[in-house]
């Protein structure tokens, strides 16, 4: 527990140096995003969590590369596979709002209003 702590700590304050801001707000919400990838890590060794990752799940690539550094070798693979099915779904829905483009679709604000739309979406916001 306190090997864990201090990685943590250790984290943090390396993220800290490499030219973040350094208001309480900026460090608050860097510890944050410290922790939910250590618990995200954790949870990608069950294997249960890990096989929804796979066929479901979705990460930023920034997300993917920060959390590639802390887990061990063999989910690192499992992060490039999510990132992989992610990138694969995005480019199939976007070449689908191409589709709709060329045929003169413009439900929704057309393709200028579905992109946004869909990449929100991605980020679950």
């Amino acid at each position: 527990m306190k090997a864990e702590a201090s990685a943590h700590a250790t984290s943090v304050s390396q993220a800290l140096t490499k030219g973040a801001c350094p208001s309480a707000l900026c460090h608050r919400a860097l510890e944050e995003e410290v922790t939910l990838l250590r618990e995200l890590g954790q949870k990608l060794q069950g294997a249960m969590f890990a096989r929804w990752m796979k066929s479901q799940g979705t990460l930023c690539l920034d997300h993917a590369r920060k959390l590639k550094k802390s887990v061990p070798l063999r989910l690192r693979a499992l992060i490039n596979e999510i990132v992989e099915r992610n990138r694969m779904e995005l480019r199939a829905e976007l070449e689908g709002f191409q589709d709709h483009l060329k045929q003169g679709v413009h439900a929704r604000g057309g393709l200028p209003g579905l992109v946004p739309e869909f990449l929100v979406g991605q980020r679950e916001l």
